[in-house]
């Protein structure tokens, strides 16, 4: 009985180590649009799988099974992903895909290929020389590619063919972007979680000659000290709707809607959702309204699986389609990170010492047993184990004052 005791609380202790880090990894996704048509749904979906590793996958039918993007640049593990894709002037029906992602370094890497004859082909990866302390988004305004990330003094830069910007605003550190292009509009609107306000959600915006704070902050949008949380954004023109999509601290998806000048939670009960994370990496995507393809909330499960929220029309029923799952194999054995140093000293700091203190009483309670079938009395070492057993395994029970009422509390003083 007391060496099972005493085993049960030794892998108790160890099994901190096994609980010390979750086998979720978040699933950055992208979608690629095409902001300079009105009909601009996400022909094109990128997301990181957990083994690091990028994947492509397109939506328009042509049986094509996921594939992995061909680089000569590593992608960064959860690396924020940011994609566009135009219509090739090289061959009719083929697309010009674009994907940004970060190296082990935060370096912005640029992954291009050409979709053409329901193949990926003419595959090319291209060194930015620009580091990104957080953030990563892209869009394509009037035929441009306009790159917008957060430099190493915390400032939100635009990036149009190597000519680099700062915008002004301090961005607080770790925030995401997300940026977006009106359907039918010449402005583009930038999402980040601003410096000194980290609960809330700021932005810029570009009228097509300036940038301005335009749009009102959205307060009470993430949680305390944790501005790295995934947002997406899509937007319509006449009259201007902004829509911001995110998980919640419940798990819950949640939509805030811009319109008329002020920002109203637009979430509703079709938004429930299962094996979503906090948090999490989201992406969206947007066409004109009576398209069928009005709007699109992507995001990844515990189950391996990536769905998306969707509407067909501005007042259209909400519906939840899968997309694709994935399967995620045990990594091979690379080393103890620091939490599993951590968590590995813990568990052999409480366990060793718990299992080394049963193995002796143990021996000196079977040695004593011996010794009391030998006839010893109650003052012989059989005795004196049962003491010491007794005073080990015992819990104490509290004491009383002078009134009867009990001097101690769990979790504080009286």
């Amino acid at each position: 009985m007391t060496s099972n005791l005493f085993f049960v609380l030794f892998l108790t202790s160890i099994s901190l180590v096994a609980a010390s880090d979750s086998d979720y990894v978040p699933v950055n996704i992208a979608t690629a649009s095409n902001a300079a048509i009105n009909d601009s749904w996400a022909r094109f979906v990128y997301w990181q799988h957990p083994n690091g590793k990028i994947m492509l996958e397109q939506r328009l039918g042509d049986g094509l099974e996921p594939q992995e993007i061909d680089v000569t640049v590593t992608p960064k593990a959860q690396s924020p992903l940011s994609a566009i894709y135009i219509p090739s002037t090289k061959s009719s029906g083929a697309y010009d895909l674009v994907l940004s992602y970060f190296d082990s370094a935060n370096q912005i890497i640029d992954s291009t290929c050409l979709y053409k004859d329901k193949k990926y082909v003419e595959w090319s990866t291209h060194e930015k020389n620009i580091t990104s302390a957080s953030g990563l988004a892209l869009v394509n305004f009037n035929g441009t590619r306009c790159r917008f990330y957060v430099n190493a003094d915390n400032e939100l830069v635009q990036d149009i063919r190597g000519a680099l910007t700062p915008l002004g605003p301090k961005v607080a550190k770790g925030s995401n972007i997300a940026a977006t292009v009106p359907v039918g509009s010449t402005g583009i609107h930038v999402f980040f979680i601003p410096d000194g306000d980290t609960t809330s959600l700021a932005s810029l915006t570009f009228d097509g000659s300036e940038w301005s704070e335009k749009l009102p902050t959205l307060p009470n949008f993430a949680p305390e000290e944790k501005p790295e949380i995934g947002f997406a954004a899509a937007s319509w023109s006449d009259p201007l709707t902004v829509r911001i999509f995110h998980i919640n601290q419940d798990t819950t998806a949640s939509e805030w809607t811009y319109t008329d000048g002020s920002w109203t939670a637009t979430s509703k009960d079709e938004f429930k959702i299962q094996g979503a994370t906090a948090g999490e990496p989201v992406a969206a995507s947007q066409s004109m309204n009576g398209s069928g393809r009005y709007i699109e909330y992507f995001y990844a499960t515990t189950g391996n699986t990536i769905v998306y929220l969707a509407q067909n029309s501005e007042d259209g029923m909400i519906f939840q389609n899968k997309f694709t799952e994935f399967e995620v194999e045990k990594p091979e054995f690379t080393g103890l990170t620091r939490s599993d140093k951590i968590a590995l000293g813990v568990g052999i700091g409480v366990g060793l010492p718990t299992l080394v203190v049963g193995i002796v009483a143990l021996f000196y309670a079977r040695k004593a047993i011996k010794v009391k079938h030998s006839g010893n009395s109650k003052e012989g070492k059989w005795h004196k184990t049962k003491v010491f057993l007794a005073r080990f395994l015992r819990s104490p029970k509290p004491k009383s004052n002078s009134h009867g009422a009990a001097t101690g509390s769990s979790g504080g003083s009286l």
